[in-house]
């Protein structure tokens, strides 16, 4: 299957599963982890609509797809916790 997607220079192409998975491939070579979606598309041009319910349901699913573990959530921190860690720091 193919998609066909408009880089940020508004040239149209054809781009496959592959093609997608090779990109994440070779960006996380080059950070040495498995990229965020933003990171992604900014590299790539491939949007989250060009492959989010096309050959994936999240960038996770992508992510296992291509061999990397899906990007873990944070959690979020009470204030209590920021507020010692900003009085530890100053």
């Amino acid at each position: 299957m193919l998609v066909l997607i408009e880089d940020h220079l508004g040239i149209k192409r054809m781009v496959t599963k592959d093609e997608i998975l090779h990109e994440i491939e070779r960006i996380a070579a080059k950070i040495g982890r498995a990229p965020g979606r933003q990171l992604f598309q900014k590299e790539t041009g491939i949007r989250q609509a060009d492959w989010h319910g096309v050959f994936w349901r999240s960038w996770s699913d992508a992510l296992k797809d291509a061999g990397y573990a899906p990007n873990s959530k944070q959690r979020k921190m009470s204030s209590t916790h920021v507020l010692e860690k900003y009085a530890e720091a100053v």
